[in-house]
């Protein structure tokens, strides 16, 4: 089958996504009403890199007025755009260039003494001075600072495995201070149901939520999903009895 044009397919995730009526979504579009911001091109696949870009050729070339941005991860668009011999033809490209040494400083000596402790470490580890060029990962390391979780003495074989250390050092520290928020916070939620059994503010481990994580993130690849929804959920993610375990579990985390 034919993939939709860009048009058709931002009317359908405007209905699909916000619940936005068909009839609204094109007159926006045929008023001007929209700004489009498009992220994620490198995560298209590369047997459809070249139509993709194709489409989004096309519609910006039929709806000119429309501004519209399209964000893409630099080295990978290059390589796909040259593997598929397909470039955007918009107006202007921007690169966001990583944090220079003297921003990260700046912002350092703003933060008072956890700052002042970052930068004596970032002086000595060169390692750890190259993920902080980002700003995403320097709020990570500044927080690993203040929590005591990040010590001078922590090495890696590479860059890679360092910034993957602190990321998952990050992610449990963000479940743990979940898990510890008093029992009175969840009064409100949705009771969780399932199999006619409900559970009252049952909250999973650190490993449980990883764990089911993973296996959610797995099943929307496998359906090309980029974006969950509850009602997206397909029956054949939960087709083995044993499966039907994670589904509290997958309910605990959306409505957490």
């Amino acid at each position: 089958a034919q993939a939709p044009s860009i048009h058709q397919w931002l009317i359908d995730a405007l209905y699909s996504y916000y619940q936005v009526p068909k009839p609204h979504a094109e007159a926006w579009l045929r008023s001007r009403q929209l700004t489009l911001l498009l992220d994620g091109l490198d995560e298209v696949a590369p047997s459809c890199f070249a139509s993709c870009i194709r489409a989004i050729n096309q519609f910006h070339q039929d709806h000119n007025q429309i501004e519209l941005v399209v964000c893409c991860r630099h080295q990978s668009y290059l390589a796909s755009c040259q593997t598929a011999n397909q470039y955007l033809n918009l107006q202007a490209a921007l690169l966001i260039q990583p944090l220079s040494l003297t921003q990260v400083q700046d912002y350092c000596t703003s933060l008072g003494t956890a700052g002042d402790n970052l930068l004596k470490i970032l002086e000595r580890d060169r390692q750890l001075s190259e993920i902080a060029a980002s700003p995403l990962m320097l709020n990570i390391i500044v927080r690993s600072i203040e929590e005591g979780s990040l010590s001078p003495s922590d090495k890696d074989s590479d860059t890679d495995s360092r910034r993957d250390r602190l990321l998952n050092a990050y992610v449990d520290r963000m479940i743990l201070r979940r898990n510890k928020q008093p029992h009175g916070d969840q009064i409100a939620r949705p009771r969780r149901i399932t199999a006619g059994i409900s559970r009252h503010h049952y909250s999973p481990t650190a490993a449980e939520t990883i764990s089911g994580l993973r296996y959610l993130a797995q099943q929307m690849e496998q359906s090309n999903q980029s974006i969950f929804q509850l009602e997206a959920i397909q029956p054949s993610w939960l087709e083995q009895p044993t499966r039907l375990l994670w589904y509290p579990l997958v309910l605990g985390i959306v409505l957490a």
